[in-house]
């Protein structure tokens, strides 16, 4: 949500161009077209994994990408190349959402961002995070790889108001999606809204 969406596509053609660049040196014979099907196809069946709140770490999903057919090492170095390509290739930042953020933090209200980590790892979303410039409108950064849970799981709610020392009837989650946002929001004890873009000013 923090991030624009409209421009996925763009970077993740980059990104795929330049994994099928670096991963020729280690014989990985996918041209870039076959890389976009694999990276989209990784992507539907990482959604149905996540519907089941089953966290799924980055270098598992490599693995699955490249049919398990890789040595560990050629693994590892893809992971690194995943993590690169992530850092040169920058998504698009939600302006709009950032600006009501702003006025948030300006109203003394306790702000966290919840994400659950996908193809990039927690620790690489941290540095695209800091490369924006983002880390300090928030006062916890939460992120399913380093907390062992994953939305729609309840707990991950619960987690948030175990670190932030704010009961879940105080908190209010802001999500994108019924299923991974909104349901457990409610169902961990929290106030829910599910954003439409066009709503955002009047939260």
């Amino acid at each position: 949500m923090i991030f624009d969406d409209l421009s996925s596509e763009y970077i993740n053609k980059c990104r795929a161009m330049f994994i099928h660049e670096v991963c020729k040196e280690k014989e990985v014979n996918l041209d870039i077209d076959d890389w976009m099907t694999a990276l989209n196809d990784e992507r539907i069946l990482f959604k149905e994994q996540e519907k089941e709140a089953k966290p799924v770490f980055t270098r598992d999903r490599i693995n699955r990408l490249t049919n398990f057919t890789l040595e560990d090492d050629v693994i590892e170095n893809i992971f690194d190349y995943f993590s690169r390509a992530a850092l040169l290739f920058l998504p698009r930042v939600n302006r709009k959402l950032v600006k009501k953020i702003k006025k948030w933090r300006e109203e003394d209200k306790r702000i966290v961002l919840l994400s659950n980590t996908g193809m990039i790892d927690a620790e690489t979303t941290r540095k695209i995070l800091e490369k924006l410039k983002l880390c300090s409108y928030f006062d916890q950064i939460l992120l399913s790889e380093e907390v062992g849970i994953c939305k729609p799981d309840p707990m991950i709610f619960l987690e948030v108001s175990k670190r932030i020392k704010v009961p879940a009837s105080r908190m209010l989650h802001i999500g994108d999606s019924m299923e991974l946002d909104y349901k457990p929001a409610l169902t961990a004890g929290c106030k829910a809204l599910l954003l439409e873009e066009e709503l955002i000013f009047n939260v």
